[in-house]
């Protein structure tokens, strides 16, 4: 972090995507909630050692080596954030003293601090515990992340066929009597979509063939391939980032 972008960060204040903390006892209890928070919205920045109205404290040398410390290994421990995200703990120097930055980033995935859902509400951290708005949380999820995305005018064609055949031969070295060894490309796709634990990716509710994004099982888009990925039984035909789309036209994707 620059000293321009500590500056600006300070002059806007806390909001949904800036959080402010004392920390000079240790680590807030607070901070954790902030974090999770951040996880499931947008993102943010958490700073250490300022004042919520933005005044900079400073963080003394021994507070601040533990912080990073007691930060870094909380946040490996899912019994305070569930699942564990580890984040980078970084200083950055005030005219009033050493502060600690950490960046959030949005996660594909809802955070618990340890048993409790939290989300971000202008500049504040709110318990989760309504059904209905964890519900909305998680599908909030899908929708924004690409790899729960469905495409409807992506279309087999749009697929390098070439590459199922690399899937079979590595298949074959395990298993030559597997039943995919046979099967044609569609029917490969169509049996991924209907193990019991996938998302409907090749045949939607309204019966039209779709492709989602996924990071699972077949990476299949013209100009990449990562080959078999198998945790667990969704189908997908690429990485889940959009960039991978090297050779399909734009068209494809709206």
């Amino acid at each position: 972090m620059t000293q321009q972008e500590l500056y600006k960060i300070l002059n806007q204040g806390e909001n949904i995507r800036i959080e402010f903390k004392e920390a000079q006892g240790g680590v807030p209890d607070s901070f954790y909630d902030t974090v999770v928070s951040f996880l499931n919205r947008e993102g943010g920045v958490i700073l250490l050692g300022v004042v919520d109205n933005g005044t900079v404290l400073g963080l003394g040398e021994q507070n601040l080596m533990n912080l990073k410390q007691d930060i870094v290994t909380a946040l490996n421990n899912p019994d305070v954030v569930n699942p564990p995200f580890p984040l980078a703990v970084n200083e950055v120097e005030h005219s009033n003293g050493k502060l600690l930055y950490i960046h959030v980033p949005t996660s594909s995935i809802v955070h618990k601090h340890g048993v409790v859902i939290y989300d971000r509400e202008n500049d504040s951290d709110f318990r989760i515990t309504d059904e209905a708005r964890i519900a909305e949380m998680y599908a909030r999820k899908r929708n924004v992340f690409t790899e729960n995305q469905i495409f409807s005018h992506l279309k087999i064609e749009d697929l390098n066929t070439s590459l199922f055949d690399k899937v079979r031969s590595r298949l074959a070295f395990s298993n030559a009597n597997h039943p995919w060894l046979e099967a044609s490309n569609e029917r490969i796709l169509t049996h991924i979509a209907r193990q019991p634990e996938g998302m409907r990716a090749y045949t939607r509710l309204s019966g039209f063939r779709s492709f989602c994004l996924c990071t699972t099982d077949f990476i299949l888009v013209k100009g990449r391939c990562l080959m078999p990925r198998v945790s667990n039984n969704c189908f997908n035909f690429c990485s889940g980032r959009e960039h991978f789309f090297t050779d399909i036209s734009c068209s494809a994707l709206l």
